[in-house]
């Protein structure tokens, strides 16, 4: 498999202040890797830089062979920030509506839509179940169905790479494991790139085959049950970490 994304030895500061410091990984076409670590740990910073929205102190970071500052195949990525926790009351689009602006970034001026445009959104909303909300307004969805319409307006540019920060964060536990088995089948079924944030013990261990645990440097990198076998005892972890390996024994 090839390498997506390689970062080499980056720092990121705020001021003086360093947010993360020689963090060095690399991630393979068709991975799905679980972004675990404590408040403060220093994972949204480390999405950000990858994202190009934060500029790195030292290091380097290539996304598709290519360095970070020459690198302008955004389309390829996608990324669906935390903190979407609802949608403005007022927002008037359709859920058809929100999935057709994923097709924006692709289009040239004047944008308009195709018919092979409308086809793909047909597709993406019967792939992500949710084809008979498409023309229900997406402030009147639940929680669960909002990050479906979201996940589904990324898809529909067909990314290779997936980048979800906390997406189940204020989901029942239903919601949760549905909406989890659609990412893994995304990443099954396409060979897209996953990286997704997460304090959800339980999510990396069922769904993520790799592990990435930072703590402002990278603490662990690899197979999820490559981490607990080495870190059984809870030596070397800080408290997030030690709750990781507790969580997995009971």
């Amino acid at each position: 498999m090839s390498i997506v994304i390689e970062v080499d030895n980056i720092t990121v500061s705020y001021g003086q202040s360093e947010a993360i410091k020689n963090v060095s990984f690399e991630i393979q076409s068709g991975d799905f890797v679980g972004l675990v670590g404590s408040n403060g740990a220093g994972k949204t910073t480390l999405i950000k830089a990858l994202l190009g929205l934060l500029p790195i102190s030292s290091g380097e970071i290539k996304i598709f062979e290519q360095k970070i500052k020459q690198f302008n195949r955004w389309d390829k990525i996608d990324y669906l920030p935390q903190n979407i926790k609802s949608i403005n009351p007022l927002f008037p689009a359709t859920v058809e509506e929100v999935v057709f602006l994923g097709l924006l970034s692709s289009k040239k001026f004047p944008r308009h839509f195709s018919p092979n445009d409308k086809l793909r959104v047909e597709e993406t909303l019967g792939y992500m179940r949710i084809n008979n909300l498409k023309d229900k307004a997406i402030s009147e969805l639940s929680g669960g169905q909002q990050q479906r319409v979201l996940i589904a307006r990324a898809l529909v540019s067909k990314p290779e790479i997936l980048i979800l920060d906390e997406p189940t964060a204020a989901l029942d536990s239903k919601s949760r494991d549905e909406l989890m088995k659609l990412i893994k089948k995304l990443n099954c079924d396409f060979g897209i790139t996953i990286i997704l944030i997460t304090h959800d013990t339980n999510i990396v261990c069922e769904y993520a085959s790799k592990l990435m645990y930072l703590d402002r440097r990278m603490v662990f990198f690899g197979g999820v049950k490559e981490f607990y076998e080495k870190y059984n005892h809870g030596e070397l972890l800080d408290e997030y970490g030690k709750h990781l390996i507790s969580h997995q024994l009971k």
